[in-house]
């Protein structure tokens, strides 16, 4: 209700009072006075409303959304410790327009593996299946015309495109690591990454060549 409206309201019940209160009390005029200031008590206050600006709603980043702006943005690449070769973003814009949801698979699974906020020998056997899933995408590469691999370079670019995903994870905080912890975290996960790629790669090699292959039975 408006103010206009109140002030209508409040003279009408002023008057109807006065009138009353003349006519049947006659009472004195410092009564009709009292009336006049309940009635302005009544009165309401105006409301401010406040205007809600139409500010766009930020949304949270995904993995593949932060993935892409360490690729092509040369300020995010400056947050990795250590230089990323060229073939490795080929690689996973190779990954993100064929078969997006692997990213999101190995993000769910390293998140589950080191939900204890580190790593160590025993996360071992689970690193070595998402690297050998990521392996196996870079050997399906040799069949693509835009991002060719050489055999000799799977392994050290699986390890590559391992760790980069891995640090993302951490440095944009979809793996909560403390800060100060974060350097030594990765440090340790870098060493672990080349020891399953190593592992993987050894255990192809054996039986590629057959030797010892009763050990292994």
């Amino acid at each position: 209700m408006s103010d206009s409206n109140n002030l209508e309201t409040v003279v009408e019940n002023i008057s109807s009072q006065v009138v009353t209160t003349i006519t049947e009390n006659n009472v004195e005029i410092i009564t009709v006075i009292e009336v006049i200031k309940e009635e302005k008590e009544n009165i309401c206050e105006p409301v401010n409303t406040p205007i809600t600006e139409n500010k766009e709603e930020s949304h949270e980043k995904t993995f593949i959304d932060l993935i892409k702006l360490y690729i092509d943005n040369e300020e995010f690449k400056k947050k990795l410790s250590f230089e990323i070769p060229k073939d490795v973003f080929n690689i996973i814009n190779f990954i993100i327009s064929l078969t997006p949801n692997t990213l999101n698979d190995i993000e769910k699974a390293v998140r589950e593996i080191i939900k204890d906020n580190k790593v160590s020998s025993k996360d071992i056997p689970q690193f070595i299946v998402i690297v050998q899933r990521i392996h196996q995408i870079v050997y399906e590469i040799r069949y693509n015309k835009v991002y060719k691999v050489y055999s000799k370079e799977r392994g050290q670019l699986t390890s590559f495109v391992f760790k980069f995903l891995i640090h993302v994870l951490v440095l944009e905080k979809k793996i909560q690591i403390e800060e100060a912890l974060q350097e030594e975290f990765l440090n340790d996960f870098n060493l672990l990454v080349d020891s399953c790629v190593s592992l993987l790669l050894f255990g192809k090699q054996i039986k590629r060549k057959g030797c010892f292959r009763s050990l292994f039975n």
